[in-house]
């Protein structure tokens, strides 16, 4: 439970409300500076599997989060974005090998960004939502099997 005591859900609701989505757009979240790239996801990307958000260690700021702004209806972007802030962030601090840590990451991450969806959208909004992070579990699933 030490580690849930370590997110600040309202700090975090507060900078993804705060996100613009332009490109080069600065800010921060417990104690790391990010630098977002919205980007266009590409039909080779696609077919390669590849995925349409992720974040790579930065030579600017702590990390870099390319975000495809052509993959879903950006209804969607913030907690999406959230997600992925909050990923990085626990990736940050877990111990263990990057394998194991990113999986609890991500675990946690989608407790985070489901609780965040439920008081942003309505019902039928949060069942689309569901459906899009099944599609992306699903292209991550089929990327770490290649």
């Amino acid at each position: 439970m030490g580690l849930l005591m370590e997110i600040n859900y309202q700090e975090l609701k507060q900078v993804v409300e705060n996100i613009k989505f332009e490109y080069y757009e600065h800010f921060s979240y417990n104690g790391l500076g990010y630098i977002l790239f919205p980007c266009e996801y590409t039909e080779e990307e696609r077919l390669n599997g590849d995925c349409p958000f992720f974040y790579i260690n930065s030579d600017l700021a702590d990390l870099d989060i390319y975000f495809a702004n052509n993959f879903m209806d950006p209804k969607f972007n913030k907690p999406i974005l959230l997600h992925e802030i909050l990923e990085a962030s626990l990736l940050n601090i877990l111990d263990g090998d990057y394998s194991t840590s990113l999986n609890k990451a991500h675990e946690i991450a989608n407790k985070f960004d489901d609780k965040y969806a439920r008081e942003i959208f309505d019902d039928k909004t949060y069942e689309d939502y569901c459906s899009l992070k099944k599609k992306m579990d699903e292209l991550s699933s089929n990327r770490s099997q290649n």
